[in-house]
């Protein structure tokens, strides 16, 4: 329709039920447009069929781990511009450095961030 605007989209790929719960009603009245992935596989697929403009991406899910996506997702030319934010309770080594060489956006530690603070940071990789 004329003068509507196109929601932004946002996909979040993480295996935890409960968390994924908290991310729906966090954004469920938000200008956004979600989707939600529950293995890695399945966010690849969704980021090809959906075109998120950012990508909520936990390490460690079934099928595919994030690491594995976050590079297929940077060898594709059809969608290795998407912002990708990792979130992932992994800080024991080199997980971080690892995330940021392959490409992600941001590193984020779910444990050291609250809620507002994620949607804070999805927000700003929206309006860029």
């Amino acid at each position: 329709m004329e003068g509507e605007k196109t929601k932004k989209r946002i996909l979040i790929a993480e295996d935890d039920e409960m968390l994924m719960e908290i991310y729906k009603k966090k954004f469920e009245n938000s200008d956004y447009e979600l989707f939600f992935a529950k293995d890695g596989k399945e966010a690849l697929e969704s980021i090809k069929k959906n075109d998120p403009a950012v990508v909520l991406l936990d390490l460690v899910m079934p099928e595919m781990d994030g690491f594995k996506v976050l590079e297929m997702i940077k060898e594709d030319p059809k969608i290795k511009d998407v912002k990708i934010i990792i979130a992932s309770n992994l800080s024991q080594g080199n997980e971080k450095e690892k995330a940021l060489k392959l490409g992600a956006s941001e590193f984020l530690i779910k444990s050291d961030h609250n809620l507002n603070e994620l949607a804070d940071k999805i927000k700003n990789y929206l309006e860029e």
